[in-house]
């Protein structure tokens, strides 16, 4: 069997994720290897995860454009990207091979995020950036809101209200995130904090002031009743804020340092509300219930995580950054985490797990030696060991070797 977690190189500076309903695949949007300049033609990358049918990997195509944001519509018949260069705009893409569609409405603008309600009937996606002539990132587009019925096809267009900012200066940042409370109530993060949207009425309001200068990202829980906020600094590294709780009854904050630490990058919240998994600066990924507890720390990044995603039935965590992307087994948040066991039990735990000893030997430089033990085969065979046909049939052809 390959090794945990799954690694494989990955380019995207900001890297879109998304992990099928059914949890057996993860798509990623990947730029091809012959990438020109921008604005460059992403593809889609279905990547079969162990334990489910599929093992080949699947190669969508047809959109074009950067991919800020993947989704998968929860029967898992379709994905929704948001892409800003070259073909901006939502897009659904069928997974039977049909082409894709895109969503009318905001053209030319850029979008940072998207979301699809629990339902799977609603899409959502607003302006995300923009600026004057002579900026980089120069694009036309109207500062708003649009809310697909992707059943029907009919959409609601709300105007964002207008930014605080210097008098006469046009706004550059708009929307970051999204995430639907049913099929009725949106919120926002942007530059000014979370809003709370009515999509009966139109009527929108700030729940969450930002009081540093960044976006907010903002998850909920797919009934709504849980909901976690990250501040950005506008991507810059060396600054970091605390993940927080928010409270919709009274927008109040409690900051979750105490579990995920006070420098978190990047973070996710699975359907329930109840997992959350973080990355912090250094790469850490930190995955905890939030209800409480020492989380598992999962190490394998060397640099900053942009991006964790959970599978919907928590059996897998993918993380990219620093140009990896790693897709991790859900450790077991009913046991102790590796480095919270006491001395001894770590010892013995980590001595199960491999036949590889580091022992002294006077004739080394460093006086030590890697030595290995026969391996004696798992107490425990790994839940995330799935043998092939022919792993078993060599096996058992081994074993009837004299």
């Amino acid at each position: 069997p390959r090794a945990r977690p799954i690694v494989a190189e990955y380019s995207p500076i900001i890297p879109a994720l998304a992990f099928s309903p059914d949890g057996c695949w993860l798509a990623a949007a990947w730029p091809p290897a012959d990438t020109p300049p921008l604005p460059r033609p992403f593809i889609i990358r279905l990547w079969p995860l162990p334990g489910c049918p599929a093992a080949e990997t699947k190669t969508l195509g047809g959109v074009g454009g950067r991919l800020r944001w993947i989704g998968f519509e929860p029967r898992g018949r379709d994905l929704v990207v948001a892409a800003d260069h070259g073909a901006p705009g939502v897009h659904v893409v069928p997974l039977d091979g049909r082409p894709p569609r895109r969503l009318l409405g905001l053209t030319d603008v850029g979008l940072h995020s998207a979301a699809i309600s629990p339902s799977g009937r609603q899409v959502a996606a607003a302006w995300g950036f923009g600026g004057g002539a002579g900026a980089p990132w120069a694009r036309g587009g109207e500062r708003a809101l649009q809310v697909w019925d992707v059943e029907n096809g009919g959409s609601r267009h709300f105007e964002l209200p207008a930014a605080a900012g210097a008098e006469g200066e046009e706004p550059q940042w708009g929307v970051y995130s999204l995430a639907f409370l049913g099929d009725s109530v949106l919120l926002t993060g942007d530059t000014e904090g979370v809003r709370r949207w009515d999509l009966e009425t139109g009527h929108s309001e700030l729940i969450v002031a930002n009081e540093a200068d960044g976006f907010v990202e903002v998850a909920a829980s797919d009934d709504g009743k849980m909901v976690i906020t990250l501040e950005d600094p506008f991507g810059e590294t060396g600054r970091c804020f605390p993940l927080q709780s928010l409270h919709l009854s009274d927008g109040a904050t409690r900051p979750l340092t105490e579990q995920f630490g006070d420098c978190a990058r990047a973070m996710a919240l699975d359907p329930s509300g109840t997992v959350v998994v973080t990355a912090d600066q250094g790469g850490v990924v930190r995955v905890g219930r939030l209800a409480g507890g020492e989380p598992h720390l999962l190490l394998g990044h060397e640099g900053v995580v942009q991006r964790v995603v959970i599978s919907p039935d928590r059996r897998w965590i993918a993380s990219a950054g620093a140009g990896t992307l790693e897709i991790w087994p859900m450790p077991d948040l009913d046991q102790q985490p590796l480095h919270a066991l006491p001395h001894d039990e770590l010892v013995a735990k980590l001595e199960s797990l491999t036949n590889i000893r580091v022992v002294r030997d006077p004739e080394s430089a460093e006086g030590w030696k890697v030595d290995l033990d026969p391996f004696p085969g798992w107490k425990d065979v790994p839940t995330w060991f799935t043998p092939s046909p022919e792993w078993v049939a060599r096996v058992e052809a081994e074993e009837a070797t004299p």
